[in-house]
């Protein structure tokens, strides 16, 4: 390995560092494995031993030399010495070594399928186990689903465009000496043709001054850099893309300048830099807004969990993608990474995680007075395991400096962030407040304690294989599993409350008047009535604030019940549980949930291997409970196959589908909690039944209450007062749906929860709304009651504190009596309606309370409720 790490530096082929890296991992497995090795992979081992004798007879003449003595290979004693001779000897003789793998790969064009053959079966050796909540994938498969154009290398087009822009970067506009700021976009570009490679870049105009507090204008421009190739002299002369001309020196300042409200479109071919014709302006972007810094993102705090891991996730693989090219010479921190606002669709403005932008200034070169003391050899991946940390953890390493991480002048040391970042990564209860992926901590700790790099520290190459495989095709891997693909995942926005600067009339280059807000006002936070936290600071972003005119909206409405989740969330280490069992009685489910589920049975056509989902409500239902609880197990029932009862087909009345649904629920999946997020006006004596039997195995129904405000009286199901928790629909700001819900009845739970103008994904039209819709979330988060009175530290601490049986506290929950005292607590009321709010379980605690405080908290308010539920 190492010798084949060696070559690479000096011969600077792909294979050897390919070879040196996929042999680290294989290593690096095996020392993983229990002694003595289990006979499945002692059987593996002798493969690829058997492949590795084969390169050692890299040419037939290379004859080992028997003078030397010979030196013992630890793996390879499992099997007898005469079994790989060759292996044996050559590893006593580095030279021979060097030849065999030198002719090996010299020899391309005669031996290249073996070279993919070698590498293929290296890939496939290492079968890490997972956990059943992480499924991971090989980095051999990911890289097979993600395609060719994920893997494109840019580092030669990436060195090509800095060193022509930076030849281009000076401004002299009126004896001005200043540098042209540009933001690179570090979203990768897909469908990369062979010859040349697109990068996206915005230049802040004359004077270039990113610290003034008057307005700025960005200039959003396109540039293609395509590889050496020969034309004619005439560079100006118009072609099928329309006109162009090489930008001379000291003119690059008045193009980006010139605001005429187009995107500019730029050619590198040859070192030169050339202005082609301009295209229509399109982008989301507003170019007349400040960037915002990530250190304001990390500081607001807001970042939900799905938002952090994507983060993280791009980050890493833009540093993989730039890591052996000039726009990595200073490394990679929370102050040049930046986001620009963006308008998307009718959303207002904000920022969007998934747009990265690289804040790069040209000419600056890092101080590497004190490389020579630096105890982390890689500066480039120990700033981003910093990043990764910060993202994660929501904090500013240079805060978390202790007194001696600074010299004698005050200056912090050359090691200061790296034992900030090792004492905050060894601290477990900071990861545990964020339920943070095992894999995302072990993708930090791999930069942080970089053992793997170590073989490859005078190979870049190498450096950037482990880069990719230990860390950015694992995140790629955790994200998919989690959410989905983290290329084409949808998000919300990032809503920061901020000023338009005043734009001057015209593109007057020669008034210096156009300059970036070097810092944002101080931003205050829109809180409901029961979310009384102190007024954000200006060093934070209130990521949810919304402008005057925005109302309190859905996703706002689930970045507070993202708080209430991070407490309720199981802890790690724990014991294991039975998972909560849902069932979804609608019209089925899309087949793109087919491996969300855990079983489907159509009741409609009785073909249970085909999912199916005609009007997308049993899906959303579905997605809906997910969303609140994403660890919940779904059963899904197809009893419908349109939204109304009235107008589904087939032989069977619906009525009767839905009881005989209800009953396999009971009987069959042996579910916790059953949805029934459809109504009909007439009683069903089925039906009644088996939701009463329901009740009497502690089974909890959630059925919608109606849409059609007082026109109609609460449906069947849901006026099953005794035996069905009927759901009601609220707004985001936890206020009755006037228009959708029927009259409250009195003396009664009327519980209501989100169900109006809910958002799925970033800009769904028409957004959701429906007593359906609150259903769903109501059953989602009862179900997500249910798993928190399951975690052994809920167990521990009613049998020890309240000297009870834990199983008690967990049957009263799974009474409707007992829900509903619960869901109660959490209520207000409104014109007759318990609108709840979850997060009002953490009424009384203060956000800085360690975690494990907050759940013993909440275990205890759960206790008194359930003691005086009957009580009402």
């Amino acid at each position: 390995m190492s010798l084949s790490s060696e070559l690479a530096n000096e011969e600077q082929l792909a294979f050897y560092r390919s070879f040196s890296a996929e042999l680290l991992l294989v290593l690096e497995w095996l020392q993983a494995q229990p002694q003595p090795f289990a006979p499945g992979i002692v059987g593996r081992l002798s493969k690829l031993l058997a492949n590795l004798e084969k390169l050692s007879k890299w040419p037939p003449s290379v004859q080992p030399d028997p003078a030397r003595p010979r030196s013992k290979c630890p793996v390879a004693e499992t099997r007898p010495k005469t079994t790989y001779p060759n292996l044996f000897q050559l590893l006593s003789n580095p030279t021979k070594i060097k030849k065999s793998l030198r002719y090996f790969v010299k020899h391309e064009s005669q031996y290249r399928r073996h070279h993919q053959s070698l590498l293929d079966n290296l890939r496939k050796f290492p079968k890490w186990k997972e956990s059943a909540a992480f499924e991971t994938t090989t980095a051999a498969v990911i890289q097979t689903q993600l395609g060719q154009d994920y893997m494109v290398d840019y580092t030669t087009y990436a060195k090509t465009l800095y060193k022509v822009l930076s030849e281009h970067s000076i401004c002299r506009i009126h004896g001005a000496h200043r540098r042209i700021l540009p933001h690179l976009r570090l979203s990768a570009c897909r469908d990369l043709p062979a010859t040349c490679a697109p990068f996206s870049i915005f230049f802040l105009d004359h004077p270039h001054d990113a610290e003034s507090q008057m307005a700025c204008q960005w200039q959003n421009t396109q540039v293609q850099v395509f590889k050496s190739i020969s034309f004619t002299d005439d560079l100006s002369r118009p072609s099928a893309a329309g006109p162009t001309r090489v930008i001379e020196l000291g003119n690059f300042c008045g193009i980006i300048s010139n605001r005429q409200n187009v995107q500019l479109s730029l050619s590198v071919v040859n070192n030169k830099l050339i202005l082609k014709e301009p295209c229509h302006q399109e982008s989301s972007f507003l170019l007349d807004m400040p960037s915002v810094p990530l250190s304001q993102l990390i500081e607001g705090r807001q970042l939900s969990r799905k938002m952090r891991l994507l983060l993280c996730y791009l980050l890493a693989k833009a540093v993989w993608q730039f890591y052996d090219s000039e726009w990595m010479d200073l490394e990679w921190t929370r102050d040049n990474v930046h986001f620009m606002f963006e308008r998307r669709s009718e959303t207002p403005k904000g920022i969007f995680v998934n747009e990265p932008f690289l804040a790069a200034r040209f000419a600056q070169k890092p101080d590497d007075s004190q490389a020579r003391y630096r105890l982390h050899k890689f500066p480039k991946i120990l700033a981003l395991g910093i990043m990764l940390l910060e993202v994660e953890l929501g904090l500013n390493i240079a805060k978390k400096r202790t007194p001696d991480c600074f010299s004698v002048d005050g200056q912090p040391t050359v090691n200061a962030d790296l034992t900030a970042a090792m004492s905050l990564f060894r601290n477990e209860e900071l990861w545990e407040r964020q339920e943070t992926f095992t894999k995302l901590k072990d993708a930090v700790g791999r930069c942080l304690k970089p053992s793997l790099f170590e073989p490859f520290r005078n190979d870049i190459g190498g450096q950037r294989d482990i880069l990719h495989k230990q860390i950015v095709l694992q995140l790629h891997a955790l994200f998919r599993n989690a959410w989905e693909d983290p290329e084409e995942t949808r998000l919300s926005p990032v809503y920061i409350e901020i000023s338009s600067p005043q734009r001057t009339p015209g593109p007057d280059i020669t008034n210096p008047c156009h300059l970036a807000p070097a810092t944002l006002p101080p931003q205050t936070r829109r809180m409901t009535e029961q979310q009384q936290q102190p007024q954000v600071t200006q060093t934070q972003l209130a990521v949810r604030a919304m402008s005057s005119n925005v109302l309190f909206d859905s996703e706002t409405w689930f970045a507070q019940l993202d708080r209430l989740n991070l407490v309720l969330g199981a802890p790690k280490n724990g014991a294991k549980y039975q998972a909560v069992r849902v069932a979804v009685l609608d019209t089925g489910i899309e087949k793109t949930w087919w491996d969300s589920i855990e079983q489907y049975k159509d009741f409609v056509t009785l073909n249970d291997e085909i999912p199916q989902d005609l009007t997308g409500h049993g899906t959303n239902t579905a997605w809906l409970i997910n969303k609140v609880f994403s660890k919940a197990e779904l059963y899904i029932a197809r009893v419908l196959d349109t939204n109304r009862m009235e107008t589904s087909s087939s032989n069977v009345h619906p009525q009767d589908r839905i009881a005989m649904a209800i009953r396999h629920a009971i009987d069959e999946w042996k579910v916790d909690i059953i949805t029934i997020c459809i109504g009909s006006e007439s009683d069903h004596k089925g039906m009644t039944d088996e939701i009463m039997r329901a009740r009497q195995k502690r089974i909890l129904v959630f059925a919608a209450a109606s849409n059609y405000s007082n026109l109609r009286s609460v449906a069947f199901p849901a006026r099953m007062e005794h035996d069905v928790l009927c759901m009601f629909s609220t707004n985001a700001g936890a206020k009755s749906s006037a228009s959708l819900n029927p009259s409250a009845v009195q003396g009664k739970y009327n519980f209501a929860i989100l169900g109006e103008d809910v958002r799925l994904y970033e800009n769904q039209e028409p957004p959701l709304t429906g007593t359906s819709i609150a259903t769903a979330i109501g059953a989602g988060l009862a179900a997500r009651l249910l798993d928190f009175s399951r975690h052994d530290d809920c167990r521990d601490f009613w049998t020890q504190e309240h000297a009870v049986n834990a199983d008690d506290v967990e049957q009263k929950l799974k009474l409707l009596q007992g829900m509903s005292a619960v869901l109660a607590y959490m209520a207000r009321l409104d014109n007759g309606y318990h609108c709840i709010t979850p997060w009002r379980l953490l009424k009384g605690l203060n956000d800085d309370a360690p975690r494990a405080k907050k759940r013993q908290y909440i275990c205890g308010t759960i206790y008194r409720i359930l003691e005086h539920m009957h009580e009402k």
